[in-house]
């Protein structure tokens, strides 16, 4: 009899044991299939892995008997795998931003036809005569240049926008000379002018740049030209069957031009500061302008229009302020 009452007294006890087992498999077996169906494990298809948390309930252990082969263990509230590395979601923001240009450049330039100086070249002499011929037909141009850069971080990427102002006097030049029948009533007559010049330019400038060194862009132009003009009347000279120019009158001229151009740049950076940057740089250019009108008290009698050349290389040197988000 006592025999068959502690043969039932371990049955219960070993079923109670195995019931409290099961209940606590199922439960972490439950928990397990919830987390699945959010898909918050992490997987070797998916790089962010957010940690799933776990309840709070005490005696929950998802280990290796529910997952050994990632070795689950529970710290706290989260569940890391032993072999697994925690990733966040990042995103690689791209900061956009404004930087302040302003420099200055000298150059030689083409002068053209119109703006050249007087040259009497020789078939005989030939290319001895190249230097007289570049110097005659070559100016220097001064440049100041101020804009602004948009660019973004970590990216050689950059547009620019600036405006840049040119200037220079040209004296002891060609320039034009047109004789006028009949300027004074029956007396011939002649007009001077371009002689001596004051040049302006001003110019809208696009600049690309697509890597580190090189930079193209175009330019839209608008130039002024201040000269003096002059109206000459023809007299009776000293002599028998001569004649001599004496002037009648003078106003002071404005001719306006506009054109266009392309130009290349090659850039060398050199940091100076933390938001200030050397930028040495020399370029090529091809650019012209034409006139479009001007202000010549004597304009019905000029059948010439002005033709500007301001193709050349030029070299200079901008400072970058950068920074301005």
């Amino acid at each position: 009899m006592v025999r068959t009452k502690v043969g039932i007294l371990l049955v219960v006890l070993s079923g109670l044991m195995f019931a409290e087992e099961v209940k606590s498999d199922s439960g972490a077996l439950n928990l397990l299939h919830s987390l699945k169906r959010q898909k918050l494990f992490y997987s070797s298809t998916s790089e962010n892995w957010i940690p799933p948390t776990i309840p709070n309930e005490t005696g929950v252990c998802l280990g290796c008997c529910l997952i050994p082969t990632f070795g689950c263990i529970p710290v706290g509230q989260q569940v890391f795998g032993k072999q697994d590395t925690i990733k966040q979601d990042t995103i690689k923001s791209t900061t956009k931003k404004w930087d302040i240009e302003i420099g200055y450049s000298g150059g030689v330039c083409w002068a053209g036809e119109d703006l050249a100086k007087p040259f009497e070249g020789s078939p005989i002499a030939g290319f001895a005569q190249l230097p007289e011929y570049l110097e005659a037909h070559l100016y220097w141009l001064n440049s100041v240049y101020a804009g602004t850069i948009f660019n973004r971080n970590n990216s050689a990427w950059s547009l620019g926008v600036g405006i840049e102002y040119s200037w220079q006097r040209l004296v002891d030049r060609r320039g034009w000379w047109k004789y006028v029948y009949n300027a004074f009533d029956t007396t011939d007559g002649s007009l001077a002018t371009l002689h001596s010049i004051e040049l302006q330019k001003f110019s809208l400038q696009f600049e690309h740049n697509s890597n580190s060194f090189l930079s193209s862009g175009i330019e839209i132009i608008y130039s002024e030209i201040l000269s003096e003009e002059m109206l000459f009347k023809m007299t009776p000279g000293d002599s028998i069957f001569s004649y001599k120019w004496v002037p009648s009158d003078s106003a002071a001229v404005s001719r306006r031009c506009a054109g266009a151009g392309f130009f290349i740049k090659l850039n060398i950076k050199k940091k100076i500061g933390t938001k200030i940057t050397l930028l040495p740089f020399v370029s090529m250019k091809l650019s012209l302008a034409k006139e479009i009108n001007n202000n010549s008290p004597w304009k019905r009698w000029w059948n010439d229009q002005l033709y500007l050349n301001f193709s050349g290389m030029n070299a200079g040197l901008k400072l970058n302020f950068g920074g301005v988000k």
